[in-house]
């Protein structure tokens, strides 16, 4: 046995059977004492000699166990990448070697402290990338191994994290281009435990004699997931682990057993990327925990036909084909959907995504740095391949992209963070900003920082400089308000740190000046039983209750069954008689009231996570950014559901990997017009009406809107009685189908203890109230369950779906609160379906609290509780506080006597 003491980790050396030393040869490096403990077994007597290449350490003795004083060492870093060579050599009796075995090494110590990477005892910020290893077997494998590698570290990472186990080669050169190595185990398949093990054993004796690997990744099996962790840890003591079971992720220190919490939240976006999404980046992770998101990025597609071309002898493999599939369908929705009207040919098309892209790398990256909470994060692809289409840094002729520099700029280890509450402005507003400083090489001295406004024609409209100390990364160093130029079109404001004339480190925010909408003089009318839509659409149009021109169908909620009844059926009659009604966001059951109005207005919808969202050269787009892919001053207005199907107009629309496999790339339309009757039905999931008064682009869409759709109608002189059908089947729906909630969240759930923190809801509830969410302002808002979903109540989807399927990983505290009236008292059943850990308040009252988190695709059996109604008001508020997974309940009643249950739910 090795000593156990001191800082250390082992080299071991796997000999063929052909060699005299015996299938071992171990060091283990005590960076303390500065000294080698070596463990030799020989097959044959004799002395052994053992000598650290070009360094005057030596020693002999007999093969067992050997110290080897090594006082003068370089520590391995990515700083300092230095690799060692142990020389052991097997001496007859006369002193000649009759056999000789080298073994690279380094010394270099990294674990976990105070929730931090640590590496040689000095606090480590994870840049970390993932890569898929190029295949060993392409002939030119060792050349675009080493670009890819070296592009890693031009890029500013500091590690590789390879989700596929690479060959060795790879880690030497690791090893000598201080790249530090987090491999993950192939994923449990069909194979035995057994088999498990002997391919992790094979894994570890490759892996484990390179300064370069700093910790495993093991994933559960069946049965075996502990005595795989056993296995390794007795394999390798001197490395992390890191582990994911279950849905749980925790690691093990370096020769510790016991299992530790981890926190690795994906926060992968789509581009461009909104305000939610950055604040998320801001907040993700778990305080007092170690952290690393993992994967990070913004959604991307490659080059298809810069790939198809750097295949070489691969153009007959299955990622070949499946590229091809992907460049032909992209040709056809050129033709079906008249792309050339956007982008000048598919090439043009890839750039304009690797522009967008970037431009929401740059945002991603600086949010995930000035997070304090995270101590690194791992980019989610470096080189793009496989059978994904999913845009990597590097083309497959190993060339960086736009991202790829974006990256590299990003990740200087100094640099100032702008983070501006508004980037679209009108003339002279005001928006505030803040900037943040990282500072990874601990400079202690003296800058002059430097911040301007820059204007359209590169002007300086305004500038300040003062001199400054260089803080520890987090700290902010200046903040205030900054104001737009009296000029329309884009402005920057720059950030420079200054070393007497030496600019040492620069950042920049792009911001978009847009001249105020002029309200349109279209006649318009707004479905709003609560004036809050109203409010906001008045300032913009004429509004009117009688015979409008447009009618305007806000997001009232997730259903369509909660939609008015009897003005509904009033849109949809005029509409037919030549109006116009553009419905905002319409709910996932739109089609549900489509079959009973016209089968050729159903409107059915596809989330976009993966879409770039496109606007051709339209009326609707006038004074805006068109005929291209919609960039980020579009950020807080692109949707985050599309149409797959086409409309009257090609107005905009959305290209995407196609969710359901059956075309790699698949097309959308974003505003989608249907014919009526004499009249258009209008749908768009562009985010107009949130934005309006905030957003001056979302002002002006808006207008835009109004005026073009206004010139299309031709509403009815004569007043027009209401649908009869559809306002009966939306009364019916109502009462029999649905139940309204009030929703909140997300509060903070960290390490679990949401579920046991009093929220304000439980002292109190206050629709009115707003309050701070864990990453963001939150409010109460309505929620719909339906019967035939067993009033099931999706909180995630309700309350942050800017993030989803990120989200889904992400602890977090709800509640939802309804109300309901009792005709008489009554003893009840209640049927809560508990999927996450779950309170019960009936009229203040604690009924349940459920402590245990389920898998989302596990079938519950619901819990039974026991209660009673009273006359008149009760009072239902639902607590839900989930780690992983989902977040949702599912509640019924029914009356525990044999007289039916008599109430009136909130409506």
């Amino acid at each position: 046995m090795l000593p156990m003491s001191g800082i250390w980790d082992s080299v071991r050396l796997e000999i063929k059977p052909s060699h005299h030393l015996l299938g071992r040869f171990c060091a283990a490096r005590i960076l303390r004492r500065r000294c080698l403990a070596l463990d030799i077994d020989a097959s044959a007597p004799g002395n052994v000699r053992v000598s650290v290449l070009d360094t005057p350490i030596a020693a002999s003795g007999a093969a067992g166990t050997m110290q080897l004083d090594f006082p003068d060492y370089i520590l391995w870093s990515p700083e300092t990448p230095m690799v060692y060579t142990l020389r052991c050599e097997l001496l007859d009796k006369d002193g000649r070697p009759i056999d000789v075995l080298e073994q690279p090494f380094g010394m270099r110590e990294c674990t976990v402290k105070d929730g931090r990477m640590c590496l040689n005892n000095h606090s480590l910020y994870v840049k970390g990338v993932l890569a898929v290893p190029p295949s060993p077997a392409s002939p030119d494998f060792a050349t675009r191994a080493k670009k890819q590698l070296e592009s890693a570290r031009e890029a500013g990472f500091n590690l590789v994290r390879f989700i596929q186990p690479p060959p060795e080669s790879l880690l030497h050169l690791c090893d000598a281009f201080g790249l530090m190595v987090w491999e993950d185990m192939p994923l449990p398949g069909s194979r035995g435990v057994e088999e498990e093990q002997a391919e992790l054993s094979a894994l570890v004796s490759r892996g484990r004699n390179h300064p370069s690997v700093i910790a495993w990744t093991v994933y559960s099996s069946a049965g075996g997931h502990e005595a795989l962790l056993r296995s390794l840890r007795a394999l390798d003591p001197t490395r992390l682990v890191f582990s994911y079971a279950e849905g749980n992720a925790f690691f093990l220190r370096p020769f510790r057993d016991a299992p530790e919490p981890f926190d690795s939240p994906r926060i992968v976006l789509p581009a461009p990327l909104d305000l939610d999404g950055d604040s998320y980046c801001r907040h993700a992770g778990e305080p007092e925990m170690l952290c690393v998101p993992s994967p990070i990025g913004v959604q991307g597609v490659m080059n298809i036909p810069q790939a198809l071309a750097h295949m070489g002898s691969h153009a007959g493999t299955p990622e070949a084909r499946c590229l091809q599939s992907a460049e032909d369908a992209l040709e056809r929705l050129f033709t079906e959907h008249d792309l050339g009207r956007v982008f000048n040919g598919p090439e043009a098309f890839y750039e304009a995504t690797q522009l967008v892209q970037a431009a929401a790398v740059r945002i991603e990256l600086d949010a995930c740095r000035a997070n304090g909470k995270a101590s690194g994060y791992c980019y989610a692809r470096l080189a793009a391949g496989g059978a994904s289409l999913e845009a990597g840094l590097l083309a497959g002729d190993g060339a960086g992209n736009a991202a790829f520099d974006v990256v590299r700029e990003a990740q200087q280890p100094l640099r100032p963070l702008i983070h501006m509450a508004q980037t679209n402005l009108v003339p002279r507003q005001e928006t505030g900003v803040s900037i943040l400083m990282v500072n990874e090489e601990r400079l202690d001295e003296r800058v002059d920082l430097s911040l301007q406004v820059v204007g359209p024609t590169n002007q300086v409209l305004w500038k300040k400089r003062r001199s400054i100390k260089l803080v520890r990364t987090g700290k902010e160093i200046w903040s205030g308000d900054i104001a737009a130029s009296g000029s329309t079109g884009p402005h920057r404001f720059i950030v420079r740190l200054l070393l007497g004339a030496k600019v040492v480190s620069e950042s920049s925010v792009e911001f978009q000046v847009y001249a105020p909408a002029d309200p349109s003089e279209a006649l318009i009318d707004v479905v709003d039983t609560a004036d809050e839509w109203r409010t906001r659409c008045a300032p913009f149009a004429r509004l009117t209750d009688r015979m409008p021109a447009v009618h305007i169908v806000p997001p009232l909620a997730n259903t369509i069954r909660a939609y008015p009844a009897e003005k509904m059926a009033q849109v949809i009659a005029e509409v037919r008689e030549g109006a116009v009604a553009i419905v905002f966001s319409p709910p996932c059951d739109w089609n549900d009231l489509a079959t009973w109005i016209d089968p050729s207005v159903q409107a059915a919808s596809l989330p976009a996570h993966t879409a770039f969202h496109y606007a051709k050269l339209h009326p609707v787009f006038e004074g805006l950014p068109s005929r291209g892919l919609m960039r980020q001053p579009y950020r807080d207005v692109v949707p985050r559901w599309t149409f797959p199907d086409k409309g009257e107009e090609d107005i905009c629309g959305a290209i995407w990997t196609s969710p359901s496999g059956e075309e790699p790339l698949a097309a959308g339309a974003n505003i989608l017009v249907r014919r009526l009757g004499s009249g258009r039905m209008v749908f768009t999931h562009l985010r107009i009406l949130e934005q309006l008064g905030e957003d001056p682009l979302a002002d002006r869409l808006f207008v835009n809107l109004l005026r073009h759709f206004a010139r299309r109608s031709v509403p009815s002189e004569e007043p027009v009685a209401p649908d009869a059908p559809t306002q009966d089947w939306l009364k019916q729906e109502r009462v029999d189908a649905i139940r309204r909630w009030m929703v909140l969240g997300m509060f903070p759930n960290w390490n679990g203890e949401g579920f046991d923190t009093p929220y304000p809801p439980e002292h109190t509830v206050e629709l009115q109230m707003a309050y701070s969410g864990w990453c963001k302002p939150i409010r109460w808002r309505r929620w719909y369950s339906c019967v035939r979903e067993r009033h099931l109540v999706e909180l995630q989807e309700a309350l942050e779906p800017f993030i989803s399927p990120s989200a889904i990983g992400v602890p977090g505290a709800a509640y939802a609160y309804a109300e309901f009236n009792g005709h008489d008292r009554c003893p009840i059943h209640i049927h809560i379906g508990a999927y996450a850990p779950t309170k019960i308040w009936l009229n203040g009252r604690l009924l349940l609290a459920f402590d245990e988190q389920r898998p989302a695709n596990q079938r519950i059996e619901p819990i039974i509780l026991d209660a009673t109604i009273k006359q008149g008001k009760n009072t239902l508020l639902v607590k839900v506080a989930k780690s992983a997974g989902a977040c949702r309940f599912s509640l019924e009643m029914e009356s525990a006597t044999r007289i039916p249950l008599s109430m009136n739910w909130w409506k």
